[in-house]
């Protein structure tokens, strides 16, 4: 079998961020992958960072758009897309990642080839390359889960983890297979913004079974404007009609019945945004995108805070 990977950097506008991730890619310790670099027209100076590694011979294509795209995932089908490797990793131009990266999760993929993603721990670093001290994102799940490592059928982990949160929450942390991501319609996520890739992973791995390492080989950079940061009244707005969107098509799908209880980080976060909201527009904030059961929770949520808050 062919265990080739195309390493896909899909960049906009990240030149501060560029050069150190595509020389964490090109370092990696695993001996076959090929780089595929896409620009999706930006305003900065990624294209002269980029064209210092044109004659790379790791790097087989390179891509300028002429027009910004406005989809993460257009880039994505356009960088697979160019290459035929079997396995494919999105290194995201902002993100960094140990040299051992690539060769551990090829590892994973290579022992189990019911395997279609494989991914990893990683730590969240701030502008300046810190580590910040993020609690674990799916700890309302499970507290201990990904302190190690472990290997499930997709199915269960849509079932279990999925149906809930997106759990795998950084893409430069995974490896999939392009044989199971070809067969899913690009309709279901091409125009999402935020939430893209949660749907492709319930749909890769309804196809198959998962590994997690729960080293951090992946570093995932938070800053101004990557998709979890702080966004417009109407951005946080789709942000949340998107989850909802990932969440009915998962139930419908695989005829779940999740707990809505375990869906709470979501009115969490909708009340974290309210500093977002002015007077003269906290009607929006009050009259959240929920469907009238989440809208229950949001309404119970928010007055045990305010009642924390006029405890003396």
């Amino acid at each position: 079998m062919d265990f080739k990977v195309a390493v896909i950097i899909p960049n906009y506008n990240h030149s501060a961020f560029l050069k150190r991730r595509i020389e964490s890619v090109l370092n990696q310790t695993y001996p076959a992958f090929e780089v595929v670099i896409l620009d999706d027209c930006s305003t900065d100076d990624s294209r002269t960072i980029i064209e210092q590694f044109r004659h790379h011979p790791l790097v087989d294509t390179i891509i300028y758009n002429d027009h910004n795209s406005k989809s993460p995932f257009k880039q994505w089908l356009k960088g697979i897309a160019a290459t035929t490797a079997p396995f494919i990793w999105i290194a995201e131009s902002d993100d960094y990642c140990e040299p051992a990266f690539l060769e551990t999760m090829m590892a994973c993929m290579m022992a189990n080839t019911a395997n279609v993603l494989a991914y990893c721990g990683s730590n969240v670093v701030n502008e300046e390359n810190t580590i910040l001290d993020f609690e674990r994102w799916g700890k309302e799940l499970n507290l201990t889960k990904w302190e190690k490592d472990y290997q499930n059928n997709g199915a269960d982990e849509i079932r279990d983890y999925l149906a809930y949160k997106n759990i795998i929450v950084n893409a430069s942390a995974v490896i999939f297979k392009r044989a199971a991501f070809e067969t899913i319609s690009p309709a279901l996520f091409i125009n999402l913004k935020y939430a893209g890739d949660w749907m492709i992973w319930v749909n890769l791995l309804n196809q198959g079974a998962i590994s997690y390492v729960a080293e951090k080989l992946n570093y995932f950079r938070i800053h101004h404007t990557s998709t979890r940061s702080l966004k417009s009244i109407n951005d946080e707005i789709l942000r949340i009609k998107e989850y909802f969107t990932i969440i009915n098509y998962i139930q419908n799908t695989f005829e779940l019945k999740p707990e809505t209880s375990k869906h709470k980080w979501i009115i969490d976060e909708w009340i974290s945004k309210l500093p977002l909201f002015s007077a003269k527009n906290i009607l929006i904030f009050l009259v959240p995108p929920f469907s009238l059961k989440y809208k229950r929770m949001f309404y119970a949520a928010l007055y045990n805070k305010l009642k924390q808050r006029l405890r003396p």
